[in-house]
């Protein structure tokens, strides 16, 4: 928790000192996407992210940010012996994007570096028989996607120490919008 709230108050003394403002759109804006995680390994499988990502456009090309996931992931599912495996992931990170265009569809890329917490259950006959808590994992998550308006498609590669997964989500922004 301290490091997220240090992670704020950096984000937070960066925009505001940040001497260019974004001259054609307005400064914030919240993404808020819902979309499909996979995985990478034999026998793992996906399974749904949901992100939301508070931003400052310092200029027409840049923005940064916060982002906040949640990934639920299944890693083993064995359905004739009632036996499922799974984990969550949740992704506290520092973000920028850069966008190539100041047009209705604005294509971009980005990178976020941060914090992943991972939590994984095992369900055996319906009932939990291990639970454990992960710890705290420091990652790198390179993007990609476009802007059309207020509609968002992103793909994301997060790349964590244990565990690395793709996401691509679609969702809409909040603000942030032509001036």
């Amino acid at each position: 928790m301290k490091h997220i709230l240090y992670t704020l108050a950096v984000v937070f003394v960066i925009s505001f000192s940040a001497k260019a403002q974004s001259e054609n759109y307005h400064t914030f804006k919240v993404d808020l996407a819902l979309g499909y995680a996979q995985p990478s390994g034999n026998g793992v499988k996906g399974g749904a992210s949901l992100s939301l990502e508070p931003k400052y456009n310092i200029n027409d090309q840049v923005a940064i940010g916060l982002k906040f996931e949640s990934s639920w992931l299944s890693t083993v599912t064995d359905t004739r012996n009632d036996y499922y495996s799974g984990a969550a992931v949740g992704s506290y990170l520092l973000t920028g994007e850069y966008y190539f265009l100041e047009s209705l569809a604005r294509p971009f890329l980005g990178a976020g570096v941060g914090f992943y917490n991972q939590s994984s259950v095992t369900v055996i006959g319906g009932s939990a028989t291990s639970a454990t808590i992960g710890g705290t994992s420091f990652g790198f998550a390179p993007k990609g996607g476009f802007q059309i308006g207020h509609f968002r498609l992103v793909g994301e590669y997060n790349l964590v120490k244990d565990l690395n997964f793709f996401t691509i989500k679609a969702g809409i922004t909040f603000g942030g919008g032509r001036k």
